[in-house]
């Protein structure tokens, strides 16, 4: 068997950075990362990944870069971004990745200020957002590789690296510069102790948090993770590879958690997803791909694609991993278009997994996560702190090695998050409402700040979305409260149709009203009173989850009581 072919045998070693020593001496020419563009293959081996982070990062050193400086990182899923990640991390510094999802850029100033970074890496790409934002502060020229910036909001943040990919003017494309520049390879020696990355929460209920992950935490929580269930399930010799979409800035996607695949992923430089479903099925088709980690969004817009234009389904994956939301039975019983068995995380930025279940066809309840990963304690408490009965709702909790220890708040000192998020016995607060049965598996309801006071009752949205996304048309279901002088919330059906559907409000309402029968002890029945339907223009996060604050302005604009 070709070398490059193997998984790595070789216990990993106590930081990011001689791992990725180790891989390059030992199997220079594994391919890690591939990358798929409109057609186009695009790969880099772990010497390649070497090569061209160590000499980023020996720029980085060069130009003043000192140990744990914060370097925030704004590039979408690309080559350029593997490398500069990476670079960072092996020049000694910290990774960040800096989310910009508020059209003013609150949120983007607001993790800069809380991070102290001292510097922001983007596109020159003109459709990137981040790149429009702050164009206007750049006060030096962009052809040389670190250029001055000036934003009151964010005075620590002076230095920005724009990355190109192809020729403006005497600009060399980023890569190609690496590519044959003679440079040394610089690799920080740096403690297990250090911080490697800080990952930010969605950000789907509010600013991002940030979560500093050391390097020991990334090796022992990430990596080991991956070497030892793919040793277990796999064995030691066999090739494999991965689809995500996951971004590379999230724990979920983090380029270097899985060093014994190869990772395959849509190359999303340009902002392009004109052919994200092609690329997805290119991809998976031509690298084999055994499994793919997804959110469930993005799965349905790829089973999408083949069936709206008449097609066949050209290969099945034997794993299929979903995350980011809580998941009905019959939006999994779909997915079994895709891939021979369907695995439910439940995971957080700040416990990476927290429990998991691989599900064969038909033996799936809605909203079972299954049993709480290696490491992990689960419990459930009500609104006195006291434990959940098998069956009763209340709030999740976990314990465990794979827990962090604290947001990263250079601002505040403690942190009033941290300080907030854990219990007085170390517990750590979830947010997520939910129960175990009797068996110890964990059912996930959503968010607790999703739930809704309707009257007397509180409503958990996931129940009702569980029963709107029965309809045929009906891609997905999010439900937000508005403001009712009665009944504190009223509740607006926020509902993504398929392209093709040509049902409307009424339609959907007539359907609502049959799943959910009037209640003749109350007269205040959970259901929706009002509707907001959307196709290809459904409000999401970066992360392809659906963006609640926005969907929740826009029904109580609409809706609410002062509009009713």
């Amino acid at each position: 068997m070709n070398s490059a072919d193997q998984v790595p045998v070789w216990e990993p070693r106590d930081t990011v950075n001689k791992c990725t020593v180790s891989l390059a001496e030992m199997f220079p020419g594994k391919e890690l990362f591939v990358f798929y563009h409109k057609g186009q293959r695009d790969s880099y081996t772990a010497f390649t990944l070497y090569k061209l982070a160590g000499r980023f990062a020996d720029r980085l050193r060069r130009h003043g870069f000192q140990r744990q400086d914060v370097i925030a990182n704004t590039l979408p899923n690309s080559p350029e971004r593997v490398i500069t990640d990476l670079g960072i991390i092996l020049a000694g510094c910290i990774t960040m990745n800096l989310q910009h999802l508020l059209v003013d850029g609150s949120d983007l100033y607001h993790t800069a200020r809380k991070s102290g970074c001292k510097c922001v890496i983007m596109s020159d790409n003109k459709q990137c957002p981040t790149w429009q934002l702050l164009k206007p502060y750049i006060a030096g020229d962009t052809d040389d590789f670190i250029t001055r910036i000036s934003i009151d909001h964010t005075p620590e943040m002076t230095s920005s690296i724009v990355v190109t990919r192809y020729w403006t003017g005497p600009k060399i494309p980023f890569l190609e510069d690496l590519t044959y520049s003679d440079e040394e390879m610089f690799v920080d020696k740096v403690s297990p102790s250090d911080l490697a990355v800080i990952f930010c929460t969605s950000g789907s209920t509010g600013y991002s948090k940030l979560v500093p992950r050391t390097h020991a935490d990334t090796v022992n929580c990430l990596l080991m993770r991956d070497v030892a269930w793919y040793r277990k399930t796999y064995g030691q010799s066999v090739k494999i590879t991965m689809y995500s979409d996951r971004l590379l800035g999230l724990i979920g996607g983090f380029s270097f958690s899985s060093t014994v695949v190869t990772k395959v992923l849509k190359d999303s430089y340009t902002l392009d997803e004109s052919t994200a479903s092609q690329d997805f099925w290119d991809a998976v088709t031509n690298e084999d791909c055994t499994f793919a980690i997804m959110a469930p969004l993005e799965v349905e817009k790829r089973i999408t694609h083949i069936t709206s234009s008449g097609g066949v389904f050209p290969k099945k994956l034997k794993y299929l991993i979903v995350i980011g939301q809580p998941m009905t039975k019959e939006q999994v019983k779909k997915m079994f278009l895709l891939s021979e068995s369907v695995v439910v995380a439940y995971g957080s930025t700040e416990v990476s997994s927290i429990a998991g279940i691989t599900v064969q066809e038909d033996n799936f309840e809605s909203y079972n996560c299954g049993k709480p990963s290696k490491g992990n304690m689960l419990r459930v408490v009500g609104d006195q702190n006291g434990l959940c009965k098998p069956k009763e709702v209340g709030t999740i909790q976990v314990k465990g090695e794979r827990v962090f220890s604290g947001y990263y708040n250079k601002l505040e000192h403690p942190d009033p998050d941290t300080l907030k998020a854990f219990t007085e016995d170390g517990w750590f607060n979830l947010e997520d409402c939910g129960y175990l049965d009797d068996e110890g598996n964990v059912f996930v309801l959503g968010r607790n700040k999703d739930t809704i006071t309707y009257g007397a009752a509180v409503v958990y949205p996931g129940w009702l979305e569980d029963q709107i996304s029965l309809h045929p048309d009906v891609i997905l279901a999010c439900v937000v409260p508005v403001s009712d002088p009665v009944l504190y919330h009223n509740i607006c059906a926020c509902v993504k149709l398929s392209s093709t559907s040509t049902v409307g409000v009424e339609e959907i309402k007539s359907f609502c009203e049959q799943r959910f029968l009037p209640n003749l002890v109350s007269a205040y029945t959970p259901r929706p009173a009002f509707y907001l339907i959307f196709k290809e223009d459904f409000p999401e996060l970066k992360t392809s989850k659906p963006d609640r604050l926005t969907l929740k302005r826009l029904a109580e604009e609409q809706f609410g009581y002062q509009k009713v």
